[in-house]
């Protein structure tokens, strides 16, 4: 990891810094860039670092989410691997909501009630949730 690899650098090393700098850039910041070429391609249009923090925005919606350090299968990361997020669930979900002049969605199931921010339109005072309080600790409005 970048911070072990700093830390190590710190302690002493024979190392100069034009040395560590480029074996770090090479090694980690230069992810940066290669990230930022791909979001084109995916539903996420904005990656945040802030103070222990990574914050995702989408693409077609006005929602952020907190990306969960660790957690190896979550839909940012699906979005960032695939591209798009079970976009044949999603769509077909959206033309069924197009029926009802006042949908009503029970979004049971993983990833901090997901489809129901999305078609919440982001406004956690629509959405009602047993879980409300860990899906607002997850999502930014």
């Amino acid at each position: 990891m970048f911070s072990d690899d700093r830390i190590g650098f710190k302690k002493g090393t024979d190392k100069t810094k034009w040395e560590f700098s480029h074996e770090v850039y090479e090694k980690w910041h230069a992810l940066l860039f290669d990230y930022a070429k791909i979001l084109n391609e995916t539903e996420i249009e904005k990656i945040e670092i802030e103070d222990n923090l990574v914050i995702m925005k989408l693409r077609n919606y006005p929602i952020k989410f907190l990306a969960r350090e660790g957690d190896e299968r979550s839909m940012l990361l699906d979005i960032l691997n695939y591209d798009k997020y079970e976009s044949n669930q999603m769509g077909m979900i959206s033309k069924i909501l197009q029926l009802f002049s006042r949908p009503v969605i029970c979004d049971i199931g993983a990833n901090m009630g997901f489809t129901g921010c999305i078609w919440g339109g982001g406004n956690s005072q629509k959405l009602k949730s047993s879980h409300l309080n860990q899906l607002r600790a997850h999502m930014i409005c």
